[in-house]
């Protein structure tokens, strides 16, 4: 067998292996412009994957904030509402006597 001789099979391999072991970094652009082989790339790495669940948690926080922020908003202009509800209501009472 030739050295250049690599058969087909055993370079699919080797190039899945060398894609899954290797760093995103240490890719020609021409690789990583592909969305598709990029994003395998990057849901393979457990740094990446610890890196969106950060970033999910960030988001889901701020969701959190936003939402609770909402809800004391809404808990004040009810508030306010039945405050102003009341009074129309004793100034109803008061016009009726």
């Amino acid at each position: 067998m030739s050295p250049l001789y690599i058969p087909v099979c055993h370079m699919q391999v080797s190039r899945t292996l060398l894609y899954t072991f290797l760093e995103r970094k240490s890719f020609p652009s021409k690789i990583t412009r592909h969305p598709r082989i990029a994003e395998a790339m990057d849901s393979i790495n457990p740094a990446c994957e610890l890196q969106n669940l950060r970033k999910a948690h960030v988001e889901n926080q701020r969701t959190i904030d936003e939402l609770k922020k909402k809800i004391e908003y809404l808990r004040q202009t009810l508030e306010d509402y039945n405050a102003t509800l009341s009074r129309c209501l004793v100034a109803l009472g008061q016009n009726k006597k």
